[in-house]
């Protein structure tokens, strides 16, 4: 009579810790690379200053000849 074998493919069956198979989901590099981004993102536009359509000001208006 032959036997069946299982192969247990789960969380039971790993022998390794959570976190090292976790650096080998596509997933988790799809994140660190878009929190990435946005960290290059924010330091590139310094501080998320930049506006649409944003002009550079002017000189400061003055009230010199006015009483």
């Amino acid at each position: 009579m032959s036997k069946t074998r299982h192969h247990r493919s789960g969380p039971i069956a790993t022998h390794t810790p959570a976190w090292m198979r976790l650096h080998h989901d596509w997933r988790f590099w799809v994140a660190v690379i878009l929190m990435l981004g946005a960290m290059v993102f924010y330091l590139a536009s310094g501080d998320l200053a930049w506006r649409p359509g944003a002009r550079p000001a002017g000189p400061p208006a003055t009230t010199a000849g006015q009483q």
